[in-house]
């Protein structure tokens, strides 16, 4: 048959089984995830991609895995008739990655029935309400031959902040392909107690044409009461419309864990022009493409069951459409004192049938027949009849059209994974000879997303054992699964989320926020520009050059041609490495004081809901010329909670990242410049001050006392920079004595504040980065110089003489590619002769592995308990 022509078709069965975030699974498409696409490398300057599992803006819910580039280009091949790409959106992201499919624009493929020339991911060039969601399917070719085709983006951006993000590509098929149903639990439909078991199935028509549509379901599912499952039966299913239904599987407890097959029976009459003959109903409502309504007429759904209405009281007002045949069905709704509505000729004077919305004729929504009309084609005019005030109201109008159709009937089917469940802790057990008793638990209220009761007939005994615990530092978002496979975790506060720390401390994990005591990581030279390049923090503007008095200022300067350091102070003293600055510990430049105000309530303390009422705005420049700006009292800002701007009398809001956007870190604020806002307004803006309330503190860069108290590094010698870094890591502690804090090497240093410490790390004394300026491609060597190696040794011995006396534990950080398994055997054996916790990554921290238990011997100053239990052996008579 020739129905099928366009990929929207046939009908498409959805369940709400995500493949990722809000990327629902359909029987007409096939997925392609990120390791299915070819990222390419080097070409165009700058080139790089970036992945990730989504961006902290979005609600975690609808977060899925992306790469993204500023420039760049990727390639695959796929098999079949049409291309559709998942793109992640923001607004004002990049808008012109071309697309090659067989290395010509699809625009220009023979016989292409729907095309992309381009990808934007400019959230605006999508419909309302796209930015929210954050990822949207574009359509790049529809119409190909069925066969391998070549597909390449490039993305070529000049821009920085104009992204170009990706998450994967569908191919959409004609053939009905399987809906896979994970982590379900095999109980009866007695006990009706696992919502995980439930699942939405949704019937669409995404074609144009209007089809007769049925969907029937097998004993082996019930509805979501348990009853039968009575057939989706829509005898004119509209174009765009669906139809949803929620169903659980038919289980009776005794099924073995696996795979569960659900076959439903799909068929529709599908429009076809070598079908037969068939007369369809054809429905249109009021928000139909088919009818066309002037500027004045109301639409709400206020109807009868929440129906949608359109109704007017304007003479003026029309509603003009086509239909055929010599019968139309208007259902109007009626009430005391409406009108008349008329239909009339294509003339709009030539009155052919009425209905009367007064309530005399019938109160409710009543469908009305009007006959007489000519055998064809009919062009209308539905309006009213007289210029009286009075109100007419329709739902609908309905018209039977002959259409060649031909009936296509399918198996649509569920593969439902379910097992049976698992046996749970017990309680109060028991031990005798060869017997076991135990307290039932108490299963009101109990929650079934834990494993539950089955059995414990055989237990013999039960015994607790030990296994040294594991670690893992992300600085990236994200990672939420893998990360909570470990013990402890050192975290970006930044880029992590308050509800991921929340779900791992619920876990029993401990989570600890970094913060660099003796750097300040850069911020926007431009407070306000976004645009602009990373520069020391402002802060006070009372130290050299305008910047903050907390850094230091040593040797920074302008250099002559002869190379002598002359003329003031361009920046604070800076990391070489890293885009971040020196900081002077005294009290008096407020260092100790930020760290109390801004790092320590965001690491350690609890999100805090603020509604600024004051906000008095000012002219500030950007690159992107003149803005209105504010600032935020309560930096930073939490991503995952609401952000709102309205006007003082709180009638005007303002639109999220359209009308304004902001620094989340600064709590600097930008408004639109078409926003009819002028300096000097008050504004109302809500937000909340993000807090982590984390176990502890990771304190990062505890060593640059060895570049302030000496001049081995070149710098000017800092007199009692040492004793002012010890008292400021000391203070802190004695200002949180709850919280945990782990000192990052520090080894000057540590005798003094070691008492202060649950852990110290020692980073990088196994493996170091061969290529310091490209940290994203650098590969990693293993440390054989013997000085290096004698130096390790003097810190091995002094942290073994400390844990004489004091109990922490030593995390040790080495660098390696992921896939050097030999590297990273290494490694793990080092630090198992130390007893040292051990974790592997690549410098940049942003792709964490599995965890893979090193069970180390040796002092611990944390363990993780588990039980376990055995069961009696069968006996000879069993």
């Amino acid at each position: 048959m020739s129905a099928f022509t366009a990929y929207t078709d046939p009908l498409t069965v959805q369940i709400d089984q995500p493949i990722h975030g809000q990327n629902l699974q359909d029987n007409r498409s096939v997925w392609h995830g990120l390791g299915d696409i070819v990222f390419d490398s080097g070409g165009l300057t700058g080139t790089q991609w970036y992945s990730d599992n989504g961006p902290n803006g979005l609600d975690p819910a609808n977060l899925e895995p992306r790469s993204f580039c500023t420039r760049g280009g990727c390639h695959w091949t796929f098999s079949g008739r049409t291309l559709i790409v998942r793109l992640n959106v923001a607004w004002a992201w990049y808008q012109y990655t071309s697309v090659l499919v067989d290395g010509v624009v699809p625009s220009s493929i023979p016989g292409i029935l729907q095309h992309s020339d381009t990808l934007s991911c400019h959230a605006g060039d999508y419909p309302l309400g796209t930015e929210a969601a954050g990822y949207v399917d574009v359509v790049v070719a529809d119409g190909l031959t069925d066969q391998q085709h070549d597909v390449s983006l490039l993305t070529f951006n000049s821009d920085a902040a104009k992204f170009f993000s990706i998450a994967g590509f569908k191919v959409a098929t004609f053939a009905s392909q399987t809906l896979v149903r994970a982590n379900g639990w095999i109980l009866s439909l007695d006990e009706r107690v696992l919502t995980q078991n439930l699942f939405t199935l949704t019937l669409s028509n995404r074609s144009a044409n209007t089809v007769a549509a049925r969907l029937d379901f097998p004993d082996t599912v019930r509805d979501a009461d348990g009853a039968v499952q009575a057939p989706i039966l829509i005898y004119a299913m509209a174009p765009g419309a669906s139809s949803a239904v929620t169903l659980t599987p038919a289980f009776d407890g005794s099924e073995l864990s696996g795979v569960a097959t659900i076959d439903l029976t799909l068929s529709g009459q599908y429009l076809d022009p070598d079908g037969t003959p068939t007369i369809v109903p054809v429905i249109a409502t009021i928000d139909s493409p088919a009818l066309a309504f002037t500027p004045l007429w109301n639409k709400d759904a206020a109807a009868p069951g929440g129906v949608r209405r359109a109704f007017t009281s304007s003479f003026a007002e029309d509603c003009t459409f086509t239909f055929q045949g010599e019968t139309l069905w208007v259902s109007a709704s009626r009430s005391i004192g409406w009108g008349v509505i008329g239909i009339f000729a294509a003339n709009n004077t030539t009155l052919l049938g009425s209905v009367n919305c007064d309530a005399d004729f019938g109160g409710g929504v009543t469908v009305v027949e009007l006959t007489g009309f000519s055998a064809g084609s009919n062009a209308v005019h539905l309006r009213k009849t007289l210029n009286d005030g009075k109100f007419i109201v329709f739902t609908q109008v309905e018209w039977e059209e002959e259409h060649p159709y031909t009936e296509i009937e399918e198996t649509v089917q569920v593969a439902f994974a379910a097992q049976q469940p698992l046996p749970m802790q017990v309680t109060g057990v028991v031990v005798g000879d060869y017997d076991a008793t135990w307290d039932e638990p108490d299963l009101l209220g109990f929650n079934y997303d834990q494993p539950i009761v089955r059995s414990n007939a055989g237990l013999q005994y039960t015994e607790v054992m030990q296994r040294f615990p594991t670690f893992a530092v992300c600085y990236q978002g994200g990672f939420f699964d893998t990360l909570g496979e470990y013990d402890i975790l050192i975290i970006d506060p930044f880029a992590s989320h308050a509800v991921d720390v929340f779900e791992w401390q619920q876990r029993g994990l401990q989570v600890y926020g970094y913060v660099a005591s003796g750097e300040e990581v850069g911020f926007y030279s431009n407070r306000y520009d976004f645009a602009s390049a990373l520069a020391a923090n402002k802060g006070d503007g009372l130290g050299p050059g305008g910047w903050a008095s907390y850094y230091m200022f040593t040797r920074y300067g302008d250099t002559s041609p002869s190379g002598a350091w002359v003329g003031a102070w361009s920046e604070p003293d800076k990391n070489g490495v890293w885009a971040s600055y020196y900081i002077n510990p005294d009290p008096a430049h407020g260092w100790p004081a930020r760290l109390e105000s801004f790092y320590m309530p965001l690491v350690l303390g609890e999100a805090v809901d603020y509604t600024d009422e004051e906000v008095v705005t000012k002219s500030a420049s950007t690159s992107a010329g003149p803005r209105v700006v504010f600032d935020s009292a309560h930096a930073p800002f939490d991503l995952d909670q609401p952000i709102t701007l309205k006007s003082m009398d709180g009638l005007t809001s303002y639109l999220i990242y359209r009308d304004f956007t902001f620094d989340p870190k600064t709590g600097a604020v930008v408004l639109a410049a078409t926003l009819p806002v002028t300096a000097g307004t008050h504004l109302k803006f809500t937000y909340t001050r993000k807090g982590l309330n984390c176990d502890g503190v990771f304190w990062d860069v505890v060593d640059t006392p060895d570049v302030y108290s000496s001049t081995e590094f070149g710098y000017e010698y800092v007199a009692g920079y040492a004793d002012l870094f010890i008292n400021m890591i000391n203070t802190v502690k004695a200002n949180h004595p709850d919280k945990l804090f782990i000192s990052n090497r520090g080894f000057t240093i540590l005798d003094s504040i070691i008492h202060s410490c649950s852990g110290v790390m020692f980073e990088s004394y196994l493996t170091g980065a061969t290529d310091l300026a490209n940290l994203a491609t650098t590969d990693y060597y293993r440390i054989t110089d013997p000085a290096a190696i004698a130096y390790n040794e003097g810190i091995h011995t002094q942290l073994r003489r400390l844990r004489e006396d004091h109990t922490f534990d030593v995390f040790s950080l080495n660098y390696c590619n992921p896939d050097d398994l030999e590297l990273q055997a290494y490694m793990r054996a080092e630090d198992e002769k130390r007893g040292y916790l051990s974790w592997q990554s690549t410098i940049l921290l942003n792709t964490p592995a599995h965890n893979t238990t090193l069970d180390t011997p040796g002092p611990r100053h944390v363990s993780t308990a588990f039980t376990r239990y055995k069961t009696q052996a069968p006996r000879d008579d069993d």
